[in-house]
């Protein structure tokens, strides 16, 4: 898993999870996985702060 230096809690916050078990049920996908739907989100957090 990557580490990010962040809690679950903060990362269930971050991405508008009602619970951090959703967050955790996430978290068994392969690293790769996580590096490209961390970059999605990051994408879409930048263009959503750019509008």
């Amino acid at each position: 898993m990557i580490e990010l230096g962040y809690s679950p809690i903060q990362i269930a916050e971050r991405l508008g999870h009602e619970s951090v078990t959703i967050t955790e049920r996430y978290s068994h996908l392969y690293p790769s996985v996580q590096k490209q739907m961390a970059d999605k989100l990051n994408k879409a957090f930048e263009e959503n702060d750019d509008g």
